[in-house]
């Protein structure tokens, strides 16, 4: 009996010694619970070595797009000079005569510079043709005609045509063959057409004045599809209406305005008989002339005249704005010659500049109509502000003959 406790005790010890020997030791089992299934994962031991992760793929560097070449701005063009130049010529001294340049200026006197030049002119009595010049209607170009010398400096008869850029560039020729001493050209209000005219019976280069026997000739701007329009004119042309649809002319014999067709040249007489110094508006409805030294405006018919004379007062050489609103004259009182200004109908003048030399034709307005420019006889051109505020002089033009103001 005693040594079956003791066998047993043996045996419980070795049972404890070998359960403190094992690596996991059996949580105790509550009487009743339910042992865990066999194939249940074990749980890992803390001493256990992780599961490695999986390696991770290395992000792919991408190849840097270039850097993008800047685009290189062009440098900026000034913008065209507009409304700011005179057109004029001027006369140089050569052996046995002189010759005519033609030149810019802008009206405060800067940026002078010449822009052509005509032929020898001898110092015969009457000279013969040098340059003329107009301005295109946008004031991009300056339409310039030149008369060539041909055997002799008294034969300077035959004319060319060419199309300066005022913003640079070379002079684009018209292709169009011109005889004699064609001349009196004037373009279109949009540049397409030219008209001007041909002395048909003049073989030499000095216009007979008596014999006025001309043509009234048409071509397209690039000397195409020359035509007539009329024979046997007497008339020089002096303008298109704003419309482009007809000419006016003016008699040489009576100083009378004429309205011409372009379809068969035929002329029409505008505003009274007596009328001198007559200028069509530019719409062509109006005429406005010089009647007893007092200037008038009527229709272009004639009809209901309005006097704009002044009271011992005699008046030149009316020039209308563009806009048909505004006339500018001269206007001599007494030994004062001056320039003056009537916003129409009212007789009220504006006096813009007063001298005793005389005042030279033609005045010509701004494209805005806020001056107006004339030469003054030994002096140089003039800038007067159209309200009668002030003056100025135009450096270095003295002697020089005002055409026209850049469109």
């Amino acid at each position: 009996m005693t040594r079956s406790i003791r066998s047993t005790g043996l045996l419980a010890s070795i049972l404890i010694v070998l359960a403190g020997c094992s690596s996991t030791a059996s949580p105790p089992t509550t009487a009743g619970a339910t042992p865990p299934a066999a194939s249940q994962t074990p749980v890992a031991s803390a001493t256990q070595a992780a599961t490695p992760a999986a390696t991770a793929t290395a992000a792919v560097t991408a190849t840097p797009s270039p850097t993008p070449k800047p685009t290189p701005k062009p440098t900026p063009k000034p913008a065209p000079v507009r409304h700011a130049y005179l057109l004029y010529t001027k006369s140089v001294s050569i052996t046995g005569g002189f010759k005519k340049q033609l030149w810019v200026v802008k009206a405060d006197g800067t940026g002078a510079h010449q822009i052509s030049t005509g032929p020898n002119e001898p110092n015969i009595s009457p000279p013969t043709h040098d340059i003329a010049a107009a301005w295109s209607h946008d004031g991009a170009t300056v339409h310039i005609v030149t008369y060539s010398a041909t055997s002799s400096e008294g034969t300077n008869c035959t004319p060319s045509i060419a199309n300066l850029p005022i913003d640079g560039g070379a002079a684009k020729a018209v292709s169009v063959s011109l005889t004699n001493h064609d001349d009196n050209f004037l373009w279109s209000p949009d540049d397409t057409k030219i008209v001007f005219r041909h002395w048909v019976s003049e073989p030499n280069c000095v216009q007979n004045l008596i014999d006025e026997n001309t043509d009234l000739e048409e071509m397209n701007a690039d000397g195409s599809n020359l035509h007539t329009i009329a024979s046997n004119v007497t008339y020089e042309i002096t303008a298109w209406t704003s419309d482009g649809k007809s000419l006016i002319g003016v008699d040489p014999d009576t100083g009378r305005a004429q309205s011409v067709s372009l379809s068969n040249g035929a002329a029409t007489a505008i505003g009274p008989l007596a009328a001198t110094f007559p200028a069509v508006s530019p719409d062509g409805t109006g005429v406005a002339f010089v009647s007893s030294g007092r200037l008038h405006v009527a229709n272009a018919n004639g009809t209901g005249a309005i006097d704009l004379g002044a009271a011992s007062a005699t008046d030149y050489g009316p020039v209308w704005s563009k806009d048909d609103t505004e006339l500018a004259c001269e206007r001599t009182v007494g030994s004062s010659n001056k320039v003056v200004v009537l916003v129409l109908p009212n007789p009220s003048a504006t006096a813009l500049y007063s001298t005793t030399a005389s005042i030279e034709s033609p005045l010509v307005w701004s494209p805005d109509k806020s001056e107006v420019a004339f030469g003054v006889q030994g002096s140089t051109f003039r800038v007067a502000e159209a309200n009668g505020t002030s003056s100025q002089p135009v450096a270095g033009t003295t002697g020089a003959s005002l055409i026209s103001w850049q469109p």
